[in-house]
C-alpha cells in the first residue's frame, strides 16, 4: 500500500529546527507508519539563512512570516521551534 504524504512546516532553522528536520526526515526508516513525511516549508526570520537551511534539508518552500505558515493549507503538521535561554 503506498504512503500517504504528510506535508511538514517548521518554524525555526537553528539547532532545534534541524534535530526537527532531520527526525522527520528519516522517521520512515524506524517507524513503519500510513505516511511519508514531506518537508514543505521553512520558517525564519533571516531570509538568508533561512535559504540556506530549506536547500540543505530539501524543503519545498521558505516563509519570512509564521503566521503565513500557520495559515497554509497545503500543510498537515507544523512544528514550533523557540529559543530557550
Amino acid at each position: 500500500m503506498a504512503k500517504k504524504p504528510l506535508n511538514i512546516g517548521i518554524v525555526g532553522y537553528g539547532f532545534m529546527g534541524r534535530t526537527h528536520a532531520n527526525g522527520y526526515h528519516n522517521a520512515a526508516k524506524f517507524f513503519d507508519t500510513p505516511y511519508v513525511p514531506v518537508l514543505k516549508a521553512a520558517c525564519g526570520r533571516d531570509a538568508a539563512r533561512l535559504k540556506a537551511y530549506a536547500d540543505n534539508w530539501g524543503f519545498e518552500s521558505i516563509e519570512t512570516d509564521w503566521k503565513k505558515l500557520i495559515e497554509r493549507k497545503d500543510i498537515d503538521a507544523k512544528s514550533t521551534i523557540r529559543h530557550s535561554e
